[in-house]
């Protein structure tokens, strides 16, 4: 299957969409999706051969008598017929759920949302070769391995349509590097991943050597953790961004409906310092998390998670969005629902002129560990440069942070100006108070 240039879909969906009809269904939804994707690996500073390979899915739903339906899914296109069918005969056998149907139509822009790199078509794999050889080049130094150093480019094409009147199609593609490397010793490693929808997003820039730089400087001697009880907490962009990217499917309807969020059983809706405001946006333009549509055949609409501290929305579907009276926003995809881009408002200093006025803080470099979203509880830890008036001090190999989410979120003090995108994430390094600081 080749998917360089746009195959027709749409004719197959609508015909698909009659065979069902002719069998019964009162109203049907249909999404089909074909993707090639090349990879390259280097290992030992040799790059293998390009791989390519090839992909499909067909997903829908079908509904019958006004009120019973039934979801199919399948890898296979030339079996969706008989996919189809089984779906069909579920669908009568089922139960009576007045919440499904199809969603209502929206408007739907296939422009200007900067999926579709004008440049894949012109890429040799000798370009794809080369962006990963020089990734693995750059991330080397005293005491640093690259280990490997993964390329990956797919292009997507996918069309919806619906007897509710929607009869669509987009095209997108997406740029992922991956790099793995430790120290010589073994005592640290770490892996680093860069994505975007263009092929000069992840091209031109020095990855390997950033990642060389972090983990030297996390090969220094570690010192004990100083007091903490005024210690401030510092996370710069890649680490806030990757407690977001954990936080955020809290704001998913049917897990809040469903009581599998910590704001199922939220009391008020206070979420965090008035300066904490974070929107989800799937139509910010070439972000990586962006679509024309979803699974649903929904335009997305950006979304306030949080205003100014205060519980803004949630993300749903067109069943929670009739439950709650709402819009469904756009976000069911690959069968789930799911945040899509995250921004988090900047704040209006520089990075250097925030952390100039902080005494003592804990910059830290990861956080791994588990934020727990039906209670809200986390326990996340790392490692952690000392920080006097902004500079660094020492490092502590390993410092917990252990409490609420919503207890780090109002401890928010903070943010800088210092705005970057790490993979769908755009935010600011943060400084936060009054969040205890163990070591074990």
């Amino acid at each position: 299957m080749e998917t360089t240039t746009e195959p027709k879909l749409l004719p197959g969906l609508e015909r698909l969409a009659e065979l069902a009809r002719d069998k019964g269904a009162s109203d049907v939804e249909l999404l089909d999706a074909r993707w090639q994707a090349r990879s390259v690996e280097v290992r030992r500073g040799e790059a293998a051969d390009v791989q390519v390979m090839n992909g499909a899915v067909l997903r829908g739903r079908v509904y019958v008598d006004g009120d019973k339906s039934a979801t199919f899914s399948t890898k296979d296109p030339s079996a969706a017929r008989d996919v189809i069918t089984k779906a069909m005969a579920r669908a009568h056998k089922g139960k009576t759920d007045t919440s499904q149907s199809p969603s209502e139509a929206f408007p739907i822009s296939e422009r200007g949302i900067g999926l579709d790199d004008r440049r894949y078509d012109v890429l040799s794999d000798r370009d794809r070769t080369q962006v990963a050889l020089e990734s693995y080049r750059g991330c080397k130094g005293d005491r640093v391995i690259c280990h490997r150093t993964d390329y990956t480019d797919v292009r997507t094409f996918r069309a919806f349509y619906s007897t509710r009147g929607i009869s669509t199609s987009s095209s997108d593609t997406r740029y992922d590097v991956r790099i793995q490397a430790s120290l010589n010793d073994q005592s640290l490693s770490t892996e680093f991943q860069a994505a975007g929808r263009a092929f000069a997003s992840i091209g031109a820039l020095p990855y390997g050597l950033d990642l060389a730089e972090r983990l030297k400087s996390l090969s220094a001697a570690s010192v004990p953790l100083p007091p903490t009880e005024d210690a401030a907490i510092v996370l710069e962009p890649h680490v806030l961004a990757s407690l977001l990217t954990r936080l955020a499917p809290a704001f998913c309807a049917d897990a809040v409906l469903g009581g599998r969020s910590f704001l199922s059983k939220l009391k008020g809706t206070e979420l965090g310092s008035y300066r904490v405001h974070l929107i989800d946006d799937a139509t910010l333009h070439g972000a990586l998390l962006t679509r024309a549509f979803d699974d649903r055949g929904v335009a997305p609409m950006p979304v306030p998670l949080i205003q100014t501290g205060q519980l803004g929305g949630l993300l749903h579907t067109p069943e929670t969005a009739r439950a709650e009276d709402a819009r469904p926003t756009g976000h069911e995809m690959d069968g789930n629902l799911s945040p899509s881009n995250l921004i988090l408002r900047r704040g209006n200093r520089s990075r250097t002129q925030m952390l100039g006025e902080v005494p003592l803080a804990l910059q830290f470099d990861r956080l791994d560990g588990e934020l727990n979203l039906k209670s809200g509880m986390l326990e996340l830890y790392g490692p952690a440069f000392i920080l006097e008036s902004g500079k660094r001090r020492g490092l502590v190999q390993r410092a917990v942070l252990r409490g609420h989410i919503l207890d780090l979120l109002k401890g928010v003090k903070e943010l800088a100006s210092n705005q970057q995108r790490t993979l769908n994430v755009d935010c600011s390094t943060a400084v936060i108070t009054g969040f205890p600081i163990v070591e074990n």
